[in-house]
């Protein structure tokens, strides 16, 4: 008697090799969409307890604080032209979510992809009217200029390739995360 060869043939092998593939390309996609579903969560999470912290800040100081601008070492503490006094102009308008300053930590102030929420705070001074009164004066980084009926100026746009739509104009302050890419995080 002949022994009997025993053993899987070439199709064969490929036919399991072909299904375990597609099955490790579903739980790669999977778990893929998961993991982006996470960050989704976790930024919203995060940016709900950014919108309490401006919020209680506010209310504390009659002022929202200046963003950080040192975008090489941030540490999270509003700029100022003349550092640590609430009466001067912010260094710059926009810049990174000065977390420090509003008591969040390094973490809350990161979205679900690791980049540092980007903040704008509405600082328009315009300038005085003939009669020397400053009759639209927005800035809400200073107690001074904080009163009822003060809108912001910033507007916020939605771009879908070259079309450019206004979704909401008049805002205070931005916070934004920058997503999976991250352009223009820090």
């Amino acid at each position: 008697m002949k022994p009997v060869n025993r053993g899987f043939s070439l199709v064969e092998l490929s036919v399991v090799v072909l299904i375990i593939g597609i099955i490790m390309t579903m739980g790669i996609g999977a778990w893929t969409a998961n993991l982006e579903n996470q960050a989704h969560s976790a930024t919203a999470q995060r940016q709900a307890a950014i919108k309490e912290a401006l919020t209680g800040y506010l209310r504390r100081n009659n002022r929202l604080p200046c963003p950080d601008n040192d975008f090489t070492a941030p540490d999270g503490v509003e700029n100022r032209t003349t550092p640590g006094n609430p009466a001067t102009a912010c260094s710059t308008a926009f810049g990174i979510l000065p977390y420090v300053t509003l008591g969040l930590s390094r973490d809350a102030a990161r979205d679900g992809w690791g980049n540092l929420f980007s903040y704008q705070v509405s600082n328009n001074t315009n300038t005085p009217d003939a009669g020397g009164n400053w009759s639209d004066n927005r800035d809400w980084t200073t107690s001074a200029n904080f009163r009822a009926g003060n809108t912001g100026t910033i507007t916020v746009n939605d771009r879908n390739g070259a079309t450019v739509t206004a979704i909401a104009s008049n805002v205070v302050a931005v916070v934004v995360s920058h997503g999976r890419n991250g352009l223009g995080a820090y």
